[in-house]
């Protein structure tokens, strides 16, 4: 179990946090394509438990399966998740990124709690959605979202910052030529650039922005910045991240590969993921929060 109860304080209940390796992160289509097959559902489960290994579920990753019509879809997907280990992951660039210099600031290389450790979610989750005498189940607070019984503002607390902070300046750069060209000759430049050391988010995210602003038929509705938190920190962090082929290309793209990062698959790569998957050997937790 990677979220337990750990004691009790004279401020309340200590609840602790931990993932195990191989963990692991679906993108909304992975998820999908899991829990609609039998054989993929079995296989996934089977090799997770085998493996001791964590899948790790963020607020992204709510919000998108909570809007799901299909009830019998929904239904599947739940039990599939429920049958392994857990645990929450914080996907905002930002906010991690934050946390990171604030770390490294402190001299502190490898924090007891994780940058990518998501304690609000987790809080919000023992709050609200949790029953304390029954097992502890990610599908409660999947089901509460889905109903309206559970309001969780930061979806779109953190997509309006990307949208309508960080696109204006997405835009300014693509239309402002010296901008642009310095967007280009640092991307072309990218595999030339020192790296400050795991984890590598923060050279990720500015050189997915670079991507982002050379590409000018990129839009960036907001399912494309959905796309962005699905990607820079799951595979900042993580040890498999299943994405869409647009993000998968623009990962391989850069100087990193494991296991400075994840193990990158598309939906092209499920047979490869689940062979590497069930070959994967490692016990170390990499995310801890209390």
């Amino acid at each position: 179990m990677t979220i337990r109860y750990k004691g009790v304080t004279e401020y309340g209940v200590e609840v602790e946090q931990f993932a195990n390796s191989p963990s692991v992160y679906l993108d909304n289509w992975a998820l999908n394509d899991f829990s609609s097959s039998k054989e993929f559902c079995e296989t996934f489960k089977s090799v997770m438990n085998q493996k001791k290994g964590t899948l790790m579920v963020s607020w992204v990753t709510l919000f998108e399966a909570s809007k799901k019509r299909d009830s019998q879809r929904f239904e599947k997907m739940l039990g599939m998740i429920d049958s392994m280990d857990f645990a929450f992951t914080e996907v905002d660039p930002g906010i991690v990124i934050e946390r990171e210099r604030k770390a490294r600031r402190a001299g502190k290389e490898s924090p007891s709690i994780s940058p990518a450790a998501d304690i609000a979610l987790l809080k919000n989750y023992f709050e609200h959605s949790h029953d304390p005498l029954k097992p502890i189940r990610v599908s409660y607070i999947f089901s509460q979202l889905r109903e309206g019984l559970l309001e969780f503002d930061k979806l779109g607390k953190s997509v309006e910052n990307l949208s309508k902070n960080i696109y204006p300046l997405v835009l300014k750069a693509r239309n402002d030529p010296i901008a642009f060209k310095r967007a280009k000759r640092r991307y072309k430049n990218r595999k030339k650039r020192p790296a400050k050391g795991f984890p590598y988010t923060e050279e990720l995210y500015y050189q997915c922005l670079d991507y982002i602003v050379i590409n000018k038929q990129m839009k960036m509705p907001n399912k494309e910045w959905l796309d962005v938190f699905n990607t820079i920190v799951p595979v900042a962090y993580f040890d498999f991240v299943l994405l869409d082929s647009r993000w998968t290309n623009f990962i391989r793209q850069t100087i990193f590969t494991y296991p400075d990062i994840a193990m990158l698959y598309g939906k092209d790569g499920i047979t490869a993921f689940f062979s590497k998957l069930s070959s994967f050997e490692s016990s170390h937790p990499i995310l801890s929060s209390r």
